[in-house]
């Protein structure tokens, strides 16, 4: 039942026969031939072929289901074969967006690499959502992210906490008491949250940047979803210039003159720091948040992951 397994698989994740076939480096002839007599095989179609993209039958879900189910089986199985060798050997796939796998794994992943160099570590850069999916899947092993994830589906390791700055292009920052209340980069790197909790580090109204045109992520994205939060704390909806799917790319623009940003301040202390930008720390607790490790309950810890949250948890923050 299951001989074919990866050529249907391979459909199922294309959503087309032309492109598995590519994948799979066959004619689309050789695998629709293969496919059908899998069917035929099998007793009941697996394909809905009268449907673009292709879909899944009823009975192609359950069989699509239990592929998913066997690849966790081997899954674990191989990582059960490599803790036996003591990661001589072994395999890590690991999760993240587009700034945290630019500037945040490296400072983990080469620690482990030089701890564990026979390990293959696979790395997967993409949105929270299609990572989710992955993770969900078995895809990937850990997912790295900002995001709040339910505890009762995920295992949760706290790496480090972040909070949210503002960036402010020079020419919207003309009033001499705004200007006054900015911050170096250097300071919103070095203080904790705990600053700005008690005011240590006095944070700016949003309210001073009505005028002021935005570069902001798209609606629906973590980030996006808090900064409207503090535009309705602050009664006011922002004036909205351009939206964007990755903040690092909103924070270059807000470097470049186009309009204020809402990032965040491990970005400020990481990327290449704009000339002509002033910042300031916006008000807790919506500013605040953490990045964390997350992985299913329902799958095992393997000695890799176990071993790759243990320096992330060291490493990380010992840079920021």
């Amino acid at each position: 039942m299951f001989r074919n397994a990866n050529y249907i698989y391979t459909v199922y994740q294309e959503r087309n026969f032309s492109r598995a076939a590519e994948k799979l480096f066959i004619s689309q002839s050789s695998l629709s031939l293969t496919i059908k007599k899998a069917e035929e095989r099998i007793g009941a179609p697996i394909f809905n072929r009268s449907v673009s993209p292709i879909g899944l039958t009823e009975f192609g879900k359950k069989y699509i289901a239990a592929v998913e189910e066997m690849r966790r089986i081997q899954n674990r199985l191989e990582n059960d074969i490599y803790e036996i060798n003591h990661l001589k050997q072994g395999h890590l796939s690991v999760g993240a967006g587009n700034f945290h796998s630019t500037y945040l794994l490296p400072l983990a992943l080469s620690p482990f690499r030089e701890a564990y160099p026979k390990v293959l570590v696979d790395m997967h850069e993409s949105t929270t959502q299609e990572l989710l999916k992955k993770l969900d899947r078995g895809e990937i092993d850990l997912l790295f992210s900002n995001k709040h994830l339910p505890e009762k589906q995920y295992r949760k390791f706290v790496i480090c906490h972040e909070f949210t700055v503002l960036v402010v292009p020079e020419k919207y920052c003309t009033c001499p008491e705004i200007r006054q209340q900015a911050r170096t980069r250097e300071e919103l790197s070095r203080y904790p949250v705990q600053q700005l909790e008690n005011h240590l580090l006095p944070p700016v109204f949003l309210t001073n940047f009505q005028q002021t045109p935005f570069v902001l992520l798209r609606p629906g994205n973590n980030s996006r979803q808090r900064a409207d939060t503090l535009f309705l704390e602050a009664g006011f909806q922002p004036s909205v210039v351009l939206e964007l799917d990755q903040a690092s790319t909103a924070y270059r623009l807000a470097a470049s003159g186009l309009g204020a940003a809402i990032v965040s301040n491990l970005m400020v202390r990481t990327m290449e720091p704009p000339q002509h930008c002033c910042f300031f720390p916006l008000e807790v607790p919506h500013t605040e948040q953490y990045i964390s490790v997350y992985f299913p309950k329902e799958a095992i810890m393997t000695k890799a992951m176990e071993e790759f949250i243990k320096i992330a948890r060291i490493a990380i923050p010992a840079v920021l």
